[in-house]
């Protein structure tokens, strides 16, 4: 490598390399070709060191000393006087600190005299500055070493270089310790120090730190001094390197299914690297929750070269997926090209293993429900898992965990049975029924628990539990036994004696048909249970059976007895409920007795209060009577009129039981009353327009706020009947207050259309103007039609007459009267023949002045008499006014006048009649439409 040249040649060559002479006195060290720079310290005088150094000073720029008594000199730092400036010395001193040594012939070198607190340990830090417009790939360094070995104690000079000033790398051949004896004719000695410093990829314009440190090896009292002369670098160049550092390999490996929960992770990048900043993230796969957050400068994550390692600071959970995400420059090279970082989790994910059994929760396993024939065993454990069990005779050999798995014989030890069942969710109860077993007897059951990791884990020990099952139950029937005979409406007092049986079960045997229950169950221990004969039961010969419950084979049962009914039927419940108010316009009458009921004879009647005028009479044995059971249903030929009280009439014969005894009737108008509600839900507007322009407005004036959800639109398609249109129904939702509408319209629609709309898309406004449209709203659990516009079984038209104008229902807008109250089911009388007996007015193809809004109030009889127009200032408009009496529409044009902003109209009507909240050209709130046109 490099040879000690005579100072005067070295002089020679720092002459021809740098344009400052004593440049390692005054300059940074600053490298900018690749020829060699040496540093002498010929003009060194030991006088200490400062920034910008006097004659004889060193430049604290480029050097950095640490470790004196008196304090560190860092970079920048001036320190002139004590430990950093003792002069000029030819050795043989014994005052700590640093000096400039002669080392003969005028020799100069930079030297320590090591003390008791100076430079034991301490650091000489050059600062080097890459200036040379490229990556400094490699540093050739040589230096002379010289000690003046008089003291008997041994120290070392030991030579590390960093990017950073803070990670070092140690050079160990560089490393040089002087011997613990001193020589008896002492003089400076030099050793010839020389290295290559390779893949370095110092960028340009980046600082590179060499050190050397002293430092007490071995011997006692005073310590030799050192000096170091005649730095040589020499810089080989390369291309920037602009490559970022990529990981070559993973610990564990990606997709692992084994590791540890103390793994410390770790991998290796294709280069040297160095920390940088940001966040290493270990999350769990499950969820993507965090496990631990680790900023990369944090002592747990170590580099060593292209190593890094990371000891996470939790243990980690077993048998779990984990992924870990690294920020984009936690890492860089030593040409500072950061790292990618990982955003994938895909990219270094593992799975730990799960490397413990499963424990049972405190007081599990344990037996239950022990019977003559069975028991069961319930566990619950910490983890999902399996559990095994074997049954063996009482004290018998313990068996070993391998073998309760096996569940066979082992040794001399023949199992009585085993089995085993899952757990599928921790801290749950779970069981499983052991049968099998003879009564009377006592066993031990061992188990075991396995949980489901991909290496099951065993339970080392199996645990034991032990049982005795009961004798063989009995249970025998002790009244009634046969022959007795009760009234309908009795108590009987069943009674029994059992031995070992929890609950018992009442079944009845009547006519040949077999056995039905008559009451669920009841404990066993209490011997005795009171029935009630019901109205129900019949009168024909029955008997009693008593069971376990558990095991229904085992019974004892009564001898025939006779049931006498004579009792009359009673009303059970009411629908609608006694007093009801706000009753469906469209309610049928439903009414549960007691017991199962027949048909007799005469009539029930509904009859209006207060004048007793009779709404409809139903007889008993017509088709509009229903009879199901304990249940008789009324369903009137028309709505119920709004706002109505009714009260019911039931003859005394109409109504029988099975036995014949007839219920007493209903005479008077207290017993059961019910009053309507004063309007229903029903269709306010129709609207078939051009292309998708369809909606259907409701409109609700029964006095109170209607809940949506039990009111539904049907349609028929191409002439299907309403059964086909419910099964088309889209139920509404929301709610609809009193006096105001709700409109549906298909979700295509123009926007003034959708701008008013409460529902949007639904099937119920696909419809042509041959499709039939109903309302039909939910009573008693059932659905009703309530209102309608079209037909069923009728594909044979392209649109329904209304009102006399042909096809009306299709290409129109229909508006229901104001005089329409409520619905009507009859299309014939609801479209009518004319515009004097339709329930509607027809207005063209995509009129919607009206939709979204109540129709306009007045009656048929109200004319609007005149209409002027005014500005916001009362400055009457000239106008020509073209009124519609009989479509409450008035036409307007404008004659002169600016055009304001709003026009204020001012109506005449003919019967008193007012008009709120009109503006001009939009439709309001109110009960006129008022159309403007400006030409």
């Amino acid at each position: 490598m490099n040879t000690i040249i005579p100072l005067k040649k070295l002089t020679l060559v720092l002459l021809g390399l740098f344009t400052l002479i004593n440049f390692s006195l005054f300059g940074q060290l600053s490298i900018d070709n690749k020829n060699a720079y040496i540093i002498d310290f010929s003009d060194f005088n030991g006088s200490g060191f400062s920034p910008d150094p006097a004659t004889g000073q060193l430049d604290s720029d480029t050097w950095s000393v640490l470790g004196l008594s008196d304090g560190d000199l860092n970079f920048g730092d001036t320190e002139t006087e004590g430990d950093f400036a003792r002069g000029i010395s030819s050795g043989k001193v014994s005052t700590g600190g640093c000096y400039a040594f002669d080392i003969g012939s005028d020799n100069i070198a930079l030297g320590f005299q090591p003390g008791g607190t100076d430079w034991t340990p301490g650091d000489l830090i050059l600062k080097v500055q890459n200036n040379t417009g490229n990556n400094i790939l490699t540093l050739t360094l040589s230096y002379s070493l010289w000690v003046y070995n008089d003291k008997p104690r041994a120290n070392s000079f030991n030579f590390s270089h960093s990017p950073n000033n803070s990670d070092y790398t140690p050079e160990p051949t560089l490393n040089f310790t002087s011997p613990d004896t001193a020589d008896s004719s002492p003089s400076w000695t030099e050793t010839i120090m020389d290295i290559d410093l390779n893949d370095l990829n110092i960028p340009d314009g980046s600082n590179y730190y060499l050190k050397w440190t002293g430092d007490d090896v071995s011997g006692k009292l005073n310590r030799d001094e050192f000096a170091i002369d005649n730095i040589t670098i020499t810089a080989t160049m390369g291309e920037a390197d602009t490559d970022p550092p990529t990981i070559s390999t993973y610990d564990p490996v990606n997709g692992a299914i084994d590791v540890s929960v103390n793994k410390i992770l770790g991998f290796s990048f294709d280069e040297d690297v160095q920390k940088g900043s940001g966040n290493i993230v270990v999350r769990f796969s499950s969820d993507d929750t965090e496990f631990e957050t680790i900023d990369v400068n944090e002592p747990e994550v170590v580099v060593t070269g292209t190593d890094v390692t990371i000891d996470l600071v939790g243990d980690l959970d077993e048998d779990k997926e984990y992924y870990v995400l690294m920020d984009a420059g936690t890492f860089k090279d030593m040409a500072n090209n950061n790292f990618v970082g990982i955003s994938d989790p895909a990219t270094w994910k593992f799975t730990t293993i799960d490397e413990t059994p499963p424990e049972f929760i405190e007081t599990y396993p344990r037996v239950s429900n022990e019977s003559n024939t069975q028991f069961d065993i319930v566990v619950q454990l910490n983890e999902v898992g399996h559990i095994y069990y074997i049954v063996i005779p009482d004290g018998s050999k313990t068996p070993d965990k391998d073998q309760v798995r096996a569940r066979v014989d082992y040794d001399t030890v023949i199992l009585i049975t085993s089995g085993s069942f899952e757990v599928t969710a921790p801290g749950t109860g779970f069981s499983s029924t052991v049968s099998g077993p003879d009564a009377g007897t006592s066993y031990d059951v061992y188990l075991v628990a396995e949980d489901d990791a991909t290496t099951p884990n065993l339970q080392d020990i199996p645990v034991k539990v032990e049982v005795t099952t009961t004798s063989n139950p009995t249970l025998v029937l002790t009244y009634p036994t046969g022959g007795e005979t009760f009234y309908h409406g009795d108590t009987v007092e069943v009674t029994w004696n059992n031995e070992f049986i929890d609950n018992v079960r009442f079944y009845r045997y009547s006519d040949g048909t077999g056995y039905s229950i008559l009451e669920k169950s009841a404990d066993a221990a209490t011997g005795m249970l009171e029935l009630i004969v019901p109205n129900n039961t019949g009168t024909d010969d029955i008997l009693i059976r008593i069971a376990s419950v558990l095991d229904t084979t085992l019974y004892d049962e009564s001898g025939y007895f006779h049931l006498i009914d004579t009792l009359d039927p009673e009303i059970d419940s009411l629908a609608p409920s006694d007093n009801a108010t706000n009753v469906s316009l469209y309610s049928r009458v439903k009414i549960h007795f007691n017991e199962n009921i027949k048909k007799g004879s005469r009539a029930i009647s509904i009859i209006t209060k207060p004048d007793t005028t009779i709404f409809e009479t139903f007889d008993i044995t017509g088709d509009s009577v229903y009879l199901e059971g304990n249940k008789i249903v009324l369903s009137p030929s028309k709505p119920f009129d709004p706002s109505t009280e009714y009260y019911v009439i039931i003859d005394s014969a109409a109504i029988k039981d099975m036995a014949g005894n007839a219920f007493p009737g209903i005479f008077n108008d207290t017993t059961y009353n019910f009053k309507t509600i004063r309007s229903e839900l029903y269709i306010s507007e129709y609207m078939e327009g051009s292309s998708f322009n369809k909606a259907i407005e409701l409109y609700n004036n029964s006095g109170a706020t209607i809940d949506l959800s039990g009111y539904a639109l049907w349609i028929i398609y191409n002439g299907g009947d309403w059964s086909e249109g419910e099964s088309n129904a889209v139920i509404l939702e929301g709610s609809l207050e009193h006096r105001d509408v709700f409109v549906i319209c298909n979700s295509k629609a123009g926007n003034d259309i959708l701008s008013v709309a409460d529902s949007v898309g639904s099937q119920a406004v696909s419809f042509n103007g041959n499709d039939a449209i109903g309302l039909a709203k939910k009573v008693d659990e059932e659905w009703i039609l309530i209102d309608l516009v079209g037909t069923e079984w009728d594909d044979n038209v392209t649109g329904w007459e209304v009102a006399g104008v042909p096809e009306a229902t299709m290409n129109h807008t229909l508006l229901r009267k104001t005089s329409v109250q409520m619905g009507n089911i009859n299309w014939t009388t609801s479209a009518g023949t004319n515009t004097g007996d339709s329930e509607w007015r027809v207005f063209g193809q995509d009129f919607i002045g009206n939709l979204g809004e109540p129709t306009p109030d007045g009656s048929s009889e109200t004319e609007i008499l005149t209409m002027e127009l005014y500005d916001t200032n009362m400055y009457n408009i000239t106008t020509n006014v073209s009124i519609d009496s009989l479509d409450y529409t008035v036409e307007v044009e404008v004659l002169y006048g600016t055009e304001p902003d709003f026009l204020i109209p001012v109506f005449t009507l003919s019967d008193g009649a007012t008009i709120d909240n009109v503006k001009t050209g939009i439709k309001k709130s109110g009960f006129v439409l008022l159309l403007l046109h400006r030409w």
